[in-house]
């Protein structure tokens, strides 16, 4: 090390960890970017998003709420969409509201699997079936009628 004073090893030591520090932020900005819902609890899901946030905030590098919001939106899977559409249509929609919703929408989708008995893969197949159901009134298909 050729540091002469206190002071010149003061800045190195700077230098070295704002370039850490950058290269962390920008981590944590592209897991928030790219972020999908996929088989996590929404729950846990909603709190890592969340986590991430914070991280920049304490970093003095904040993370825009209608950014987080509109990145939330977007990682959800097909069993949300109903539900993200409607969201997106509102004006100014805080974290906390899409918290509460996203939270509730995932409350009465258990409730249908308990007591509807369709869980999410009978829905699925379901969906699958009537989409290959409709494909065969085309008369190039050869499979059964």
């Amino acid at each position: 090390m050729d540091y002469t004073t206190s002071t010149d090893l003061w800045k190195a030591l700077e230098k070295l960890y704002s370039t850490h520090s950058k290269s962390r932020m920008n981590a944590t900005r592209a897991h928030i970017q790219t972020n999908r819902k996929g088989k996590s609890i929404m729950e846990e899901d909603l709190k890592q998003m969340k986590s991430w946030v914070d991280v920049l905030a304490i970093v003095r590098n904040p993370y825009l709420e209608p950014q987080l919001v509109a990145n939330m939106l977007f990682g959800l899977d097909r069993e949300y969409m109903h539900i993200a559409i409607l969201i997106e249509s509102r004006d100014n929609i805080t974290w906390q509201e899409l918290h509460e919703l996203l939270l509730n929408y995932d409350s009465k989708l258990d409730h249908v699997d308990a007591f509807g008995g369709m869980n999410k893969v009978t829905r699925t197949f379901s969906a699958n079936y009537a989409a290959n159901r409709r494909g065969n009134n085309n008369p190039n298909n050869k499979g059964r009628s």
